[in-house]
């Protein structure tokens, strides 16, 4: 891989979040969230007009990896209320239709509790937060005119606890309690529908699937997972920019060419 193969995928996000609820589409009889979502993830791993195949993926594989790098965020809850998960992947991007990599997320919920702490003998307020490491592969399987279909199936593993200010008037410190491990599995589906050749719309949905849980925390953290954000193709601009490589050299020409 040469430098001039480098992909800057940077997203910013556009959070609905505050304003959407999709409450009514993930609960059923209100004991099964997250059913809609996981009809939908294993409707879309189905083969869509063949595409996912064998022979695709190894033909995919025998190509010229790309480096990337993106932004990422979503949305879920945590025991039924708001959480947000914000952070980063990179990773190898083969043929536009395989991707590989690794990745760092930090969910911040809207779950505040009193905690009393011996060593201090008060009580303070706590938030819930969860940090995790990531790998994943994405395989993209359906990609035509301004659409593109990915399916996402990604591990984690990192840390849920309640951290609060030891200094209530000062708060430059904060402190953890009820730390634990995690593993999580979360699959999803996610699209884009690009309105200009930079510029798209993105979405997705999916669900949290915890295989070992913090048994000192007794929230629900298995959650639905969506997204719905303002898309920026920087590696477009990029390609607009730089046609032959943000850092390639231009070919020599017979002109640059000087007889000995």
């Amino acid at each position: 891989m040469t430098p001039g193969d480098f992909i800057f995928d940077a997203i910013p996000e556009l959070y609905f979040c505050r304003t959407v609820s999709l409450k009514p589409f993930i609960r059923i009889n209100g004991k099964c969230p997250g059913i809609f979502s996981l009809v939908l993830f294993f409707f879309a791993a189905e083969p869509v007009s063949g595409q996912l195949s064998m022979d695709t993926v190894w033909e995919s594989l025998q190509q010229h990896p790309k480096f990337f790098f993106q932004l990422d965020a979503a949305n879920s809850f945590v025991s039924g209320r708001g959480a947000n998960a914000i952070g980063f992947k990179a990773g190898l991007d083969f043929g536009k239709k395989i991707r590989f990599g690794a990745g760092y997320y930090t969910v911040v919920s809207d779950i505040v509790e009193p905690k009393y702490i011996e060593k201090y003998d008060s009580t303070y307020n706590a938030k819930l937060q969860m940090d995790y490491y990531t790998t994943f592969v994405d395989y993209v399987l359906y990609d035509r005119g301004k659409w593109q279909f990915t399916l996402n199936n990604q591990f984690g593993i990192g840390n849920s606890y309640f951290w609060y200010y030891p200094n209530k008037e000062s708060k430059t410190k904060t402190e953890r309690i009820n730390q634990q491990v995690i593993v999580l599995y979360e699959p999803a589906l996610m699209g884009h529908y690009k309105i200009l050749k930079w510029v798209g719309i993105g979405f997705g949905t999916g669900y949290r699937i915890m295989l070992m849980n913090n048994k000192e925390i007794d929230h629900r953290i298995s959650s639905p997972i969506y997204s719905i954000r303002l898309k920026i193709f920087m590696n477009e601009i990029v390609n607009s920019i730089w046609p032959n490589g943000l850092f390639r050299k231009k070919p020599k020409t017979t002109e640059d060419v000087k007889p000995s």
